[in-house]
């Protein structure tokens, strides 16, 4: 269905690239297990004096020094126990800067403020909770027990949005031998309910009870141009959601099973689960376990427009290729000390396609910094990490959004990954299009008639 492009090692023989398979499956052979999340709790707490000084190199050399400040996925990645391996020297060194303050909105904090003391959770017969009484911006401003971990889960699926996002996407997806498919899409969501974006109104008229859509146009590989995928989340975190998807061979678009939620996006390893940061799965059918707060490396002030322009560019940001593809570059931006709640988010139902999923939420800004997942067998599968970017909205605030992204997914049992990175500096509410701006209509189905016309 994809156009893949060969890449060529050069002294690269076949046989070698045998032999690299093979290291490979040998190495995934001793994985990361769960066990009880003996790793998560050896973290440094957040209350912990420990920090790394600015102007620290963390190198393949040295990681072990500073693990306990590195999520776990980071960690298999530097282990050399996956075909995946955080490569030698200063290209893979991770440079440690300053803390720096990245608050949530101010629209967003006073919504928190004046509504958060409405909101409750309510128990489901699934075993799982709801939520009743939330209007706008986080609906526990300053979570606490009980029921800390589905707190926070629900803080994640509400964290802030505007009203329109929308940026050309430069993707690839790279396998075990580095064969490179490269994709481009138009990336598009509008928030629809719960808006702290004035002067949109909290609730759009026409909202019909979805509270978010997500739509991704591709653009490339030719063959495979404007399909695209449009993933509708109601405002009941514990409702299905619906998935459409337009085929342009049929010029029309179908509506897939509420099954399809572990389904590939777009050929990816991301799954429909992971769309918004990870979080875009029933809620009501899941749990969440409170694993600490904790101090933890990542990106959050990415340089995002060194990452924009054609795809000749994506190089010199991030890596392509093994050994790690989509790790960044120094060009990226700085890896700072994090303040991160950890949560363990687990399906009720057993027979689901993962085990669970670990989520890093920045304590200050509220969004997803990783997320691992784990089989069914409790062992390290995919180990998603964002480096976060400001965005600057219309009235001059500069804040962090989920969708405003370099994010890369390592599937570390099969050393498949997909990166994607901004290629078009993101367009915010009446900076986009027209088109785009009548979500009334392209942030439903209906929209998607209109692709190829």
């Amino acid at each position: 269905m994809v156009f893949t492009k060969r890449i060529n090692v050069p002294g690269m023989a076949l046989a070698a690239l045998s032999l690299l398979w093979l290291a490979g499956t040998a190495a995934a052979a001793q994985p990361f297990s769960f066990d009880d999340g003996a790793r998560y709790k050896a973290e440094v707490d957040a209350s912990s004096s420990q920090t790394i000084p600015p102007g620290t190199q963390i190198t393949s050399a040295n990681w072990k020094q500073y693990q306990n400040f590195l999520p776990v996925g980071i960690q298999a990645l530097f282990s050399g126990n996956y075909g995946f391996k955080i490569g030698e020297g200063a290209d893979f060194a991770m440079s440690v800067g300053p803390s720096i303050d990245t608050p949530i909105p101010k629209e967003a904090q006073a919504n928190a403020e004046k509504y958060g003391h409405q909101a409750t959770l309510v128990k489901l017969p699934s075993g799982g909770y709801g939520i009743k009484g939330y209007v706008a911006g986080m609906p526990f401003l300053n979570p606490g027990e009980p029921d800390l971990g589905t707190k926070i889960m629900f803080n994640l699926w509400y964290d802030f949005w505007p009203f329109l996002i929308s940026y050309h996407s430069h993707f690839f997806i790279e396998d075990r031998y580095g064969n490179i498919t490269p994709e481009e899409s138009i990336a598009t969501t509008w928030q629809l309910m719960h808006l702290s974006d004035s002067p949109y109104p909290i609730d759009l008229p026409y909202a019909n009870g979805i509270y978010h859509s997500t739509r991704d146009l591709l653009l490339l590989p030719e063959q495979s141009k404007y399909t695209t995928a449009l993933d509708m989340q109601p405002d009941d975190p514990s409702a299905v959601q619906e998935t459409y998807v337009f085929l342009p061979s049929l010029r029309r678009p179908l509506r897939l099973s509420s099954a399809a939620r572990c389904s590939p996006i777009l050929g990816t390893d991301w799954a429909q689960d992971d769309n918004a940061g990870g979080i875009a799965f029933q809620l009501g059918l899941f749990k969440a376990y409170y694993l600490g707060e904790k101090k933890v490396l990542a990106i959050v002030h990415a340089n995002i427009a060194a990452g924009t322009g054609d795809r000749s560019n994506l190089d010199k940001v991030l890596h392509t290729g093994l050994p790690v593809p989509g790790w960044p570059r120094a060009r990226m931006g700085n890896w700072e000390v994090r303040d991160a709640y950890i949560i363990d988010v687990r399906p009720i139902n057993k027979d689901y396609c993962y085990g669970h999923k670990v989520f890093y939420v920045d304590k200050q800004n509220w969004a997803t910094l990783y997320y691992e997942t784990y089989d069914k067998q409790d062992k390290l599968w995919k180990v998603n990490k964002n480096s976060l970017g400001l965005i600057k909205m219309n009235n001059g605030e500069q804040v962090v959004i989920p969708a405003a992204t370099e994010d890369a997914i390592w599937d570390l049992q099969n050393t498949h990954a997909s990166v994607s990175t901004i290629g078009t500096v993101p367009e915010i509410d009446k900076d986009a299009s027209t088109e785009l701006q009548d979500a009334q209509t392209f942030a439903f189905p209906g929209g998607l008639s209109r692709i190829m016309r």
